[in-house]
């Protein structure tokens, strides 16, 4: 391989490792972010829906408090706040033996939900690659909100459900854009590089090939110079 080659070549992998550079630093920033807002946005159902309850509880103080749970109102109420979320599951209402009093999805209610692990430290203790692998991953987390009396032992709990799989659908878009973006970038490289080297060692070629005939000894003098020897001649 000569040396034009070869200075091709490494211009061109130095073009792809930095654009691979930037695609993993701007994939790396977009992976923590959906996960940022995937947080905040739970955190706000949770509360949300802490106070739907208390306020349906506030309510019918006269009923027992599974039959008050089972409000009617609350599941719509639940129903309606899934739709604007987004990598929220389920929001589900759960007594302490895991019996669901009320959920976002009705069919759910009398089902058991067993509790997940927390989501907080998904996020918040979690490298972005490690977020990056738990797209595809299959497991649930949660954030939890204990209602009852100061006093005394929690009566139910609010359980906000997030499947990190969902949020594979907010990050894709923004994968298959900055995929497009490095192949041009590769690719604009690619040429770029190509035509540098093409003028670039174009002299160099010609003072190779005369080096070459030199060497050969078939080295020939140019014809300007060996008019003007003529013309002294004379």
């Amino acid at each position: 391989m000569n040396l034009q080659a070869r200075l091709t070549l490494y211009y061109v992998l130095l073009a792809v490792v930095m654009v691979g550079v930037i695609s993993a630093v701007d994939l790396a920033h977009d992976v923590e972010l959906q996960f940022d807002l995937t947080l905040e946005r739970a955190e706000s159902l949770r509360a949300l829906t802490t106070d739907m309850v208390e306020l349906t509880l506030n309510r019918q103080r006269t009923k027992p408090l599974e039959e008050a749970v089972r409000d009617p109102d609350l599941a719509v109420m639940l129903g309606d706040t899934m739709l604007a979320s987004q990598a929220i599951l389920e929001i589900a209402v759960v007594n302490p033996q895991g019996v669901i009093l009320a959920d976002s999805v009705p069919d759910h209610e009398g089902d058991r939900l067993p509790p997940y692990a927390d989501f907080r430290p998904v996020v918040s203790g979690t490298s972005w690659y490690q977020k990056l692998w738990r797209l595809g991953d299959t497991h649930y987390y949660q954030l939890e909100q204990a209602l009852g009396p100061r006093d005394g032992p929690p009566l139910v709990y609010v359980r906000v459900i997030v499947d990190p799989t969902l949020i594979r659908a907010n990050i894709l878009p923004r994968l298959a854009e900055s995929a497009l973006a490095a192949g041009l970038s590769v690719g604009g490289a690619v040429v770029l590089t190509l035509l540098f080297s093409a003028f670039a060692f174009r002299p160099v070629g010609r003072l190779k090939k005369q080096l070459d005939l030199l060497a050969s000894g078939e080295y020939e003098e140019r014809p300007a110079a060996a008019n003007s020897r003529s013309w002294r001649r004379r």
